[in-house]
């Protein structure tokens, strides 16, 4: 995946050197004891796709990397007539509470839908935030296909404003000629004779289908990176009308080929385009930030299902419509993508505008009945993903549907987490009492630099006796995210702060200059910086926004 901005090069200035009060010469003792708990949500079904109540801690295994893990915590949540409880098993640590704060993100793909499937989705949509969306509930709403902004709507409690956009996307997505997929079917249907001819549509084929598929997945990829340590239950619901694994697979020309001509058809059978690392990677990083995505197909191309555009041209038995390659193709190939996302982070899928209805359910139903449960996190090396299994003991008849992956991250990667985060979800903390400002942008090429200071109260740092010195030090993240929708990744660099012992009571109450220079497109963006004391573990963060024009 391709993020728009990566931070271009930093510039250290230190304008003052600073230090902490008389009081504070004498270095503080600092001890810190880590210990991480992680916590899984656990769905458990019967056979015919029952959620399974009363189990207790004793009933379930959880394996990390195949060794068994001690359960710490574990809690039972219901949702019942629109009220949530919690049951705590009795030698566990009591429930926070039952309400859990709930965040949902709706991408929507570029849709090219028939009446009867618009208006199923239309409707189940409408019932499914009014059904589900309670008090305390946010929800964002994503069109990766949108020209100007994708981000149609940031996290908002405001049911009636998340309807609204979803109504008018779901009512704009009816069939049109202009629909990339269309494009795609009309270059695979020209005619092709000559083999030059061939490889010049398959090309375009196959851009065509790169291109969105890449570009639907970057912004999966962005809303996972931002939701990394966003606070609550996370779920994403991606709607799309195919997004193929495999993009490029089962190219033919567009015109019917005699048997004879079969092995020629065979070899376009072929691997363009794989996907399924950059889909891989996108649904591990949501297992580890504990995101569950759903993902529906409500329509599968009712305008292309076989035989496809040529079907007034079939002829005899000795005929063969490239068309049903392509059709099963790209249906096989969008099956190999959403079972890889929804395995993964303990989501569901489903093909079909009948299945529409049964897709909503599910995801209401997962939301309303779950088991938490919490385990130490173990002494694996740290920013390292583990694989967790979670079982039912004794009942093989039931299935487990569970993230696959967990981690422990470091303070740095926790903290570039929390600063891509504060984009899509600010975070008001200063605990550092750190300020914050950007500078007029200038262009260099295509893209524009900003230049960015962050201004740092020494005396806010931890400092520890070094010698004749008082050495601390601090952390800066960046990230940004352009009005399009697109984030880019958090920047970590360590700055090390060295006040002579003689200097404290003079150097106290001024501050530590960080000017860093970004790279983003033109346009609105958002900048957001992240400080961070590794001793104290203090941390604050800031967001401003540029327009770079």
């Amino acid at each position: 995946m391709k993020r728009f901005a990566a931070v271009l090069f930093f510039v250290l200035a230190v304008s003052a050197v600073a230090q902490q009060s008389k009081q504070q010469a004498v270095a503080p003792y600092v001890e810190t004891f880590d210990v991480q708990v992680n916590n899984v949500d656990v769905l458990v079904t019967d056979r015919s796709g029952k959620h399974v109540s009363g189990l207790r801690r004793e009933d379930l295994v959880v394996l990390e990397d195949g060794r068994p893990q001690a359960i710490t915590n574990f809690s039972e949540y219901r949702t019942s007539a629109g009220r949530a409880s919690a049951a705590a098993d009795s030698a566990s640590p009591a429930a926070d509470t039952a309400r859990v704060s709930r965040k949902f993100v709706f991408i929507i793909d570029e849709l090219s839908l028939h009446p009867v499937t618009r208006r199923t989705l239309r409707n189940e949509i409408r019932e499914f935030i009014a059904d589900t969306m309670r008090n305390g509930d946010e929800a964002m709403i994503v069109r990766p296909e949108a020209r100007a902004s994708q981000l149609r709507l940031r996290f908002t409690p405001d049911q009636q404003a998340v309807l609204a956009e979803l109504d008018r996307i779901v009512g704009d997505s009816r069939f049109r000629s202009v629909a990339a997929e269309v494009r795609e079917e009309q270059a695979a249907e020209q005619e092709a004779n000559e083999p030059n001819d061939v490889r010049m549509l398959a090309s375009v084929y196959d851009d065509f289908i790169r291109r969105r598929v890449q570009k639907t997945l970057a912004h999966l990829d962005s809303i996972v990176a931002a939701l990394g340590e966003v606070p609550g239950k996370k779920t994403v619901v991606l709607v799309t009308q195919s997004l193929p694994a495999l993009a490029g697979r089962g190219f033919t020309p567009g015109r019917f080929l005699p048997v004879t001509d079969l092995p020629n058809l065979l070899q376009w059978q072929r691997e363009i385009y794989d996907m399924r690392p950059m889909v891989t990677d996108i649904a591990t990083n949501a297992s580890t930030n504990g995101i569950a995505i759903y993902c529906l197909q409500p329509e599968y191309g009712f305008r292309y299902a076989a035989p496809g555009f040529d079907s007034s041209r079939r002829g005899g038995t000795g005929a063969v419509s490239p068309s049903y390659g392509r059709f099963y193709e790209k249906l096989n190939n969008t099956e190999v993508t959403m079972n890889i996302l929804t395995e993964r982070t303990g989501g569901k899928w489903q093909r079909g505008e009948s299945r529409v209805d049964d897709f909503f359910d599910q995801v209401e139903r997962d939301l309303s009945a779950y088991y938490s449960i919490g385990y130490h996190a173990g002494e694996a090396k740290r920013d390292q993903a583990r694989r967790i299994e979670v079982q039912v003991r004794s009942r093989p008849e039931l299935r487990v549907r569970a993230r696959r992956e967990v981690i422990r991250k470091s303070p740095g990667e926790e903290m570039n987490d929390l600063v891509v985060a504060s984009l899509v979800y600010p975070k008001n903390v200063d605990e550092l009492g750190v300020s914050a400002s950007a500078g007029a942008p200038h262009r260099e090429g295509r893209w524009w630099i900003v230049p960015v200071d962050v201004r740092v109260p020494i005396a806010r740092l931890t400092l520890l006796p070094a010698g004749d010195k008082y050495r601390g030090s601090f952390s800066v993240h960046y990230a940004a995210a352009a009005e399009r929708g697109d984030f880019s990744g958090g920047v970590e660099r360590e700055q090390v702060v060295e006040v002579p012992a003689a200097e404290l009571t003079r150097a106290n109450g001024q501050f530590y200059t960080y000017t860093a220079k970004l790279k983003v497109p033109a346009g609105k963006v958002n900048i957001a910086v992240g400080v961070l004391d590794p001793v104290s573990r203090l941390s604050s963060f800031k967001t401003m926004e540029v327009v770079a024009r």
